[in-house]
C-alpha cells in the first residue's frame, strides 16, 4: 500500500452531506528512517520506518494524517502498520498483514466492493474510530482503498464526507 496518490502537488475534493464541496491538498509529507541499538555484537539492530501525509482543508480547520510504518529487529519485520488521524480526533489504524487482514482487528473490516458517491471501489477498508474523544463532530467511521486513498468518513453529529471523483 502507497500513498503515492498524495504527492505535495495533489489536490482532491470531497462532499460534505450538507452539499458543501471542500478542496483538501498536502501540507507535509515526510519518510523518516529511525535505527538504534547499534553497538557493535552487544544487542540488536532495531529499526522503524514510517511516512506520513498531512492533508488539510481549503477553507476549514480540517486536517487528515495518514502514516505507515513498520518496525523490526534485524531482518525480522513485524506486519506494517496504517494510522488515520482526523483533527486529532478521529484515530483509526489497522496492521497490514498479508493474510486474514480483516479478520480478528477489533475496529476493521472489508468489503470486496463498495459504492460511495457513484462510484464502484474495490477492496475497501471500513475503519471504526479506536479513539476515545468525548467531541461532537467525532469521526465514527472511515472508509479507505489502497490504490485510491481515503473514500469517505462519517462523524458522530450524523454528517459525512465523501470523495468526489
Amino acid at each position: 500500500m502507497l500513498l503515492t496518490q498524495y504527492g505535495f502537488t495533489s489536490k482532491f475534493r470531497m462532499l460534505h452531506s450538507t452539499g458543501r464541496v471542500e478542496s483538501f491538498s498536502v501540507l507535509d509529507e515526510r519518510h523518516e528512517e529511525v535505527q538504534s541499538g547499534s553497538c557493535s555484537n552487544c544487542c540488536s539492530q532495531e529499526f522503524k520506518d514510517v511516512y506520513f501525509v498531512m492533508l488539510k482543508a481549503e477553507t476549514l480547520p480540517l486536517q487528515i494524517k495518514i502514516e505507515l510504518s513498520q518496525t523490526g529487529i534485524q531482518g525480522t519485520y513485524d506486519p506494517a502498520k496504517i494510522g488515520i488521524t482526523i483533527n486529532d480526533n478521529g484515530v483509526f489504524y489497522a496492521d497490514l498483514a498479508l493474510d486474514g487482514m480483516c479478520a480478528n482487528q477489533p475496529g476493521l473490516q472489508c468489503h470486496d466492493t463498495m459504492t460511495i458517491a457513484n462510484n464502484l471501489y474495490y477492496g475497501v477498508f471500513e475503519f471504526a474510530n479506536q479513539g476515545t474523544s468525548q467531541a461532537t463532530d467525532l469521526p465514527q467511521d472511515l472508509f479507505f482503498n489502497a490504490s485510491v486513498g481515503m473514500l469517505a468518513f462519517t462523524t458522530s453529529d450524523g454528517a459525512n464526507w465523501k470523495l468526489l471523483r
